[in-house]
């Protein structure tokens, strides 16, 4: 099948075209005086036709002959036909405009609706809706939430393990309650005494 581009070229004859559309060619330059099936000119004034004009010679033959109806009639279809495909492009066009509107709209909406807000580093975040602040402040509590937890865990950890190696309490100091430190652990109390001295004899 030839491309559409080349479906319009003019680039067959009278000759050529009413062959292919089974007429005569006295009858497809009738049908350019009518302005049926206008044919393109060369700089020297021959008739040119494209593979469309063909199409378009079938159907009025097709109409004629076995619809019976007459050329005025078909003109008139014709015109229908034309204005119903300009009424289909300009509807096109009009649907790609009010898309575009529609997409532009929406776009201003999501502007009007964007929520700034300032984040854990203190750069301003910037949120499309509302929504997204309140998913945002519930992520970072439960971030903050999860940081906390993980602290206090390191600081018991901390505490625990300063506890296993100190292995003793401190005690207030001579200063103020006259006790020393004792090992907080188990222990035997030794209490030494000094023995008493003998006397020293005479020599």
């Amino acid at each position: 099948m030839a491309h559409a581009a080349g479906r319009d070229a003019p680039i067959l004859t009278v000759s050529v075209a009413a062959e292919l559309a089974g007429m005569h060619p006295q009858t497809v330059r009738q049908y350019d005086r009518l302005g049926l099936v206008p044919a393109k000119r060369t700089r020297g004034g021959g008739r040119r036709y494209s593979l469309s004009d063909v199409d378009k010679l079938l159907e009025i033959q097709e109409l004629s002959q076995k619809e019976g109806i007459n050329l005025a009639g078909i003109s008139r279809i014709f015109a229908l036909q034309q204005e119903n495909e300009q009424l289909r492009k300009q509807n096109t066009r009009l649907r790609k405009r009010a898309a575009e509107l529609q997409e532009h709209v929406e776009h201003r909406q999501l502007l009007d609706q964007r929520v700034f807000a300032a984040g854990v580093d203190g750069d301003v975040v910037v949120f499309k809706r509302a929504q997204e602040l309140r998913e945002y402040r519930e992520r970072m509590r439960a971030a903050a939430a999860q940081q906390a937890a993980a602290l206090a865990a390191q600081q018991a950890a901390a505490r625990q393990a300063a506890a296993q190696h100190a292995g003793y309490v401190e005690a207030e100091s001579d200063h103020y309650s006259g006790r020393t430190q004792y090992p907080a652990v188990n222990a035997e109390l030794v209490v030494w005494r000094p023995l008493p001295l003998r006397p020293i004899e005479e020599v």
